[in-house]
């Protein structure tokens, strides 16, 4: 778990380690870098480092949320029409983070997106009660179980070689959904 403490300082030089993570990443495997090559990439010392995240896994999970307050901010800031998909939006974005994706997937560490998620489901829960016309109830089943599915879909979109795009994957999406639904008798 990350500890970083709400003041500009702490979070400048999270983001900076965070930053350290992807370019290190452009050069070699998850397993292979060490908080040394975090803080050559980072200009960050080590005991700041050990201040902020235990080890370089709660980077990934930092990354994470970083990912989606970015999402959730321009999520909020778009002008949707009708006909707009926010399913594709919203796997569009994530895609963008494909080598975080690539890290949870490989490490089998879906549990961090599928937790931070959660975490920001609160935004998910009031954009479906406000856009969807559901109910309170109808909202959070609809949130839980996009939640949960979020990490398979995205996870398996990866280890399949990434080769959707993001309406690609809505279909393929929506084509299990059903097969779900005749399943489930629906």
């Amino acid at each position: 778990m990350y500890h970083i403490a709400n003041d500009k300082r702490a979070k400048k030089s999270a983001d900076l380690i965070a930053d350290g993570l992807l370019a290190c990443l452009q050069e070699q495997h998850f397993e292979n870098i060490t908080i040394s090559d975090l803080n050559r990439k980072s200009y960050v010392s080590r005991s700041t480092f050990y201040r902020l995240f235990d080890n370089t896994m709660d980077v990934v999970s930092y990354l994470c949320d970083r990912m989606f307050e970015n999402l959730i901010e321009t999520f909020s800031k778009r002008e949707w029409r009708e006909g707009d998909n926010p399913i594709i939006f919203f796997f569009e974005e994530i895609m963008k983070h494909n080598l975080l994706i690539d890290i949870l997937q490989k490490g089998n560490r879906v549990d961090i997106l599928y937790e931070t998620h959660l975490k920001y489901n609160r935004y998910f829960y009031k954009f479906y009660l406000d856009n969807m016309n559901l109910t309170e109830d109808e909202a959070k089943y609809v949130v839980g179980i996009l939640s949960s599915s979020l990490c398979s879909i995205i996870t398996t979109w990866s280890a399949e070689g990434k080769k959707d795009t993001a309406e690609e994957l809505y279909r393929r999406v929506q084509n299990s959904f059903r097969i779900i639904g005749i399943m489930y008798g629906i």
